[in-house]
């Protein structure tokens, strides 16, 4: 600081000492201003005390990159856990495929000719039960089969749809129709008419109880089991007291198909219940 000090002492002496080997020149008003101006930036520059309002932007940079570069980490995370789970989905929709293929096998009965999957096509008056005899529609309810006497299941009609549910996002389960089919989703109410919460729990039912459906009076066939929270084959969750939730069963069928009647055959162990919904 000394020095400077020295230097611009130095050069004051000078410019007077100069100035007296002839007449200092007239300046007007904007060049005074400008003489001013450029001592003053002298003298800040060489001031350790002043910083320059100019902001170094390389730190801004920097920090900008990294913090891009940690988002763009997350994102990519993200996205890499949702296909995971995605993949997780589609792994166990053709477990349950495979394992809906090997329930849908009805024993043949003996001495017939016919196929076994088509229920219906032997003697007897009603569609064959796949073992000769007549299909018997039960008067007792499907709570009642099932020993959930807390609850209520009502039908509530049907669609015939690609995709279900419709408006499903890309993360979130849904299941689709094979080419050259559709889904008939049946749809049930089903409430607690208990005081208190109650849970059901479908696959806790013991024994093993298989859910089938016989559309226009075709062999009945097991529904889709899939990893939908509103399956009812494999459901399991809690109802508040008095709540009602919409749950389903999903079948595949023909694309084209329309749907006149509809049944629903239960199967736990040796025992079947056989309902008429449409």
């Amino acid at each position: 600081m000394k020095k400077i000090v020295s230097v611009i002492a130095v050069s004051a002496f000078l410019l007077l000492t100069l100035a007296g080997c002839g007449g200092i020149p007239d300046m007007d008003a904007e060049q005074e201003e400008m003489v001013s101006e450029y001592a003053v930036s002298l003298l800040l520059k060489y001031d350790s005390e002043n910083h320059s309002r100019l902001v170094n932007v390389d730190n801004f940079v920097t920090a900008y990159e990294t913090a891009k570069r940690i988002h763009d980490q997350a994102e990519e995370a993200y996205y890499n856990k949702l296909a995971e789970e995605e993949n997780k989905r589609r792994e166990e929709a053709e477990r349950q495929e495979e394992l809906n293929n090997s329930y849908s096998q009805e024993t043949p009965s003996q001495g017939g000719d016919y196929e076994y999957s088509e229920e219906g096509s032997g003697s007897g008056s009603g569609r064959g039960d796949g073992n000769g005899g007549a299909t018997v529609v039960d008067t007792q309810t499907i709570e009642e089969f099932l020993g959930v006497g807390a609850f209520n299941f009502a039908y509530a009609g049907f669609d015939v749809l690609s995709d279900y549910p419709e408006d499903s996002m890309d993360f979130v389960p849904y299941i689709s129709a094979s080419e050259g089919g559709e889904l008939c989703v049946v749809y049930f109410n089903v409430t607690n008419n208990s005081s208190e919460a109650a849970t059901l729990d479908i696959i806790d039912i013991v024994p093993m109880t298989y859910f089938k459906l016989a559309i226009n009076g075709g062999s009945f066939k097991s529904v889709v089991r899939t990893i939908l929270e509103d399956d009812i084959a494999v459901y399991s969750g809690t109802f508040a007291a008095g709540e009602t939730k919409r749950l389903v069963l999903i079948a595949e069928i023909r694309e084209g198909t329309i749907v006149d009647n509809l049944e629903l055959r239960i199967n736990k162990g040796s025992d079947t219940l056989t309902k008429s919904l449409r």
